[in-house]
């Protein structure tokens, strides 16, 4: 909160980045609490405005098919007349195929689309051979985990990442001299990604 001076602001803001939804008093700063979703879009679209002053903004939205209020923030500052926020690129990704199993998301991102300021891209899931690179190049497991991974995720880049991020979580993970692999006898079934 760079130069903001006015308390009330700072509180908002520490409000919508709290827990719960709910900021403690800190010093002079009252404590906040936000009643309706448009509350905090409002201090997240200040947020937004004021940093945009400075540069261009790109807000990056991941796995847009887990948040409903997500969506609707995004249609509230497509509905703000310009400038709603200042120069600001939104990128957002979602599964296609949750789409399909679920009437709300097919209705916002069709809502979404009708805007005139919105695109669509369709992007396709990987080749086999760009999954494996993905997995061995950019992850680092060995040519043959990485190519049993690519087979597993079926061309999913988010399978693969979610994948390789949970073994590493769970310290399944050991370097060898061509890059990680699985220790013991611990299988592609391993991390709850069944």
């Amino acid at each position: 909160a760079e130069g903001v001076t006015d308390r009330w602001e700072i509180a908002s803001v520490l409000a919508l980045l709290s827990v719960g939804r709910r900021s403690e008093a800190m010093g002079d700063l009252p404590a906040l609490r936000f009643s309706l979703p448009s509350e905090r879009w409002m201090v997240l679209q200040r947020v937004l405005r004021r940093l945009a002053t400075e540069r261009p903004l790109i807000l990056v939205l991941d796995d847009l098919h887990w948040g409903a209020e997500t969506l609707d923030f995004v249609a509230h500052l497509l509905d703000e007349p310009p400038p709603a926020v200042g120069p600001l690129l939104l990128v957002g990704s979602l599964d296609t195929e949750l789409t399909e199993a679920a009437p709300w998301l097919s209705a916002a991102v069709s809502a979404l689309s009708r805007a005139g300021t919105v695109t669509l891209v369709d992007i396709p899931d990987l080749d086999p051979s760009s999954c494996r690179q993905l997995a061995e190049l950019q992850l680092g497991l060995c040519p043959e985990l990485a190519e049993q991974v690519a087979e597993r995720a079926a061309g999913s880049p988010a399978f693969t990442l979610a994948l390789v991020t949970e073994w590493s979580r769970r310290g399944l993970l050991q370097p060898s001299s061509t890059g990680l692999v699985l220790k013991h006898s611990s299988s592609l079934t391993l991390g709850g990604m069944d």
